[in-house]
């Protein structure tokens, strides 16, 4: 570092937000510099002056520039002098600070020794399992599975006004709900709906894109963020707001490099691929490999019904294992309010299970041969099959008496023949009656 860079540092101080501060003594000017957002004409960033001059009406002027470009200094400078007039050298000043700045960010030490990093207590949930927190997330599925009205659920949650699913947040939250799809009117109807209970002022605000890509509307996402404190931005969706085509790498990243610069937690909504197995979101790999939590939503409707049966299916987890799927029932009443509550899956999606999973849900009921279990399991090799039932037996979760399968409980391993809700720890997922998946 050379020997500038300790002068200029008592003048400019970063802060917690990664703004910087610049303090001019001489006279008594001070210069904020945030939303630092790099293109290709160079680094962009929003300037703000406080300048306390005798002969000058004005006290302050903020505006765009590209600090590193001598037509934008040029340009920035006459708008500076016809706000704040020209009682001082803003030529020479506006310069040296830019200068400056530039030789504290490429000289600036970021890095962070091991013992100094606070040690994170495992992963730390918004709403487990759903929303990590200090990171994207990402809900992903086709059209009219109900996508928005579950991340507004969410919002309902994080606000203390609702559970999700059965999950209660440990604090109430400020979000923000980026929105390139609908219209504010049509949010506000859905998220009144989900609720008769009265939403806190303040904690939701909605910010209308416009069409503008996420990382042109970094600057006035930040300062939301920053004026109201939010801790959760919800983005809805990828494809429009991403700003170019999802399957080009660099779009994807310019995507996600966006709401890293921002630094709170995201949920992003997402259309999955055309691929027959529609596990992926669409777009770019980046998609997949960026977010640290996905889920995959799906539904099932018949013509006519106002039953939308849901199923929540976790795909990636960056910490930790993958949760077992979750079953969501959404009821559209005629009176415009709508209903989301923890149900079980269809039995259409049974594969989405473990093998051990599937194999309790399907003894659950009844006991089993293990021919029977092999021809409802025409997808599961026998070897696997037969292994997978012996691993259950030896850790105290089934038994075999002459030659049928069964379920034991968890208290004692009794021959629960014919019984048919055994009783596990764990949530209601298929009604009142049957329990959870154990494992």
């Amino acid at each position: 570092m050379n020997d500038l860079v300790p002068q200029i540092s008592q003048m400019i101080h970063r802060l917690s937000n990664g703004d910087y501060f610049y303090i001019h003594n001489q006279p008594d000017v001070n210069f904020y510099f945030n939303n630092f957002n790099k293109t290709h004409l160079g680094w962009e960033v929003e300037v703000r002056i406080e300048a306390e001059l005798p002969a000058s009406k004005n006290k302050s002027f903020c505006a765009k520039t590209n600090f590193l470009s001598l037509t934008s200094r040029e340009t920035f400078v006459r708008h500076v002098e016809k706000i704040l007039g020209k009682e001082i050298d803003w030529h020479g000043i506006i310069t040296n600070v830019f200068t400056e700045l530039k030789e504290y960010i490429e000289n600036e030490d970021r890095s962070i020794a091991l013992e100094d990093i606070e040690e994170q207590k495992g992963v730390e949930y918004l709403i487990d399992p759903f929303i990590v927190e200090g990171g994207p997330n990402i809900f992903f599925g086709k059209g009219g599975t109900s996508k928005t009205y579950l991340s507004l659920k969410i919002a309902l949650s994080l606000m203390d006004v609702e559970d999700f699913l059965g999950v209660v947040p440990a604090r109430s939250i400020p979000i923000l709900f980026v929105d390139y799809e609908a219209s504010a009117g049509t949010i506000n109807r859905r998220i009144h709906s989900l609720t008769n209970k009265e939403i806190p002022k303040g904690l939701f605000r909605y910010f209308a894109a416009g069409g503008v890509p996420i990382a042109d509307n970094i600057m006035g996402i930040k300062r939301a963020v920053k004026r109201y404190g939010i801790e959760l931005i919800i983005i809805d969706s990828a494809a429009l707001a991403c700003g170019g085509r999802p399957e080009d790498a660099q779009t994807a990243v310019s995507f996600f490099n966006a709401l890293a610069s921002i630094g709170v937690t995201s949920l992003t909504i997402a259309h999955e691929t055309k691929a027959e197995t529609g596990n992926y979101p669409f777009g770019s790999v980046f998609f997949w490999n960026s977010p640290r939590n996905i889920w995959n939503v799906k539904g099932v409707q018949e013509q006519d019904d106002r039953v939308l049966e849901v199923g929540l299916f976790h795909r990636k987890a960056n910490d930790g294992g993958l949760k077992s799927p979750v079953g969501v029932r959404v009821w559209f009443d005629p009176s415009g309010k709508v209903e989301i509550k923890k149900s079980g899956l269809p039995d259409e999606w049974n594969k989405e299970y473990t093998i051990k999973q599937r194999i309790w849900r399907a003894l659950r009921d009844n006991p089993r041969s293990i021919a029977e279990l092999r021809e409802e399991f025409e997808d599961i090799k026998e070897d696997t099959l037969k292994r997978t039932l012996t691993r259950m037996k030896g850790s105290g979760k089934l038994d075999n008496i002459g030659g049928v399968w069964m379920l034991l409980s968890t208290g004692d391993k009794k021959d629960v023949r014919g019984q048919v809700s055994p009783v596990f720890e764990g949530g209601d997922t298929r009604g009142d009656n049957k329990k959870d998946i154990p494992f």
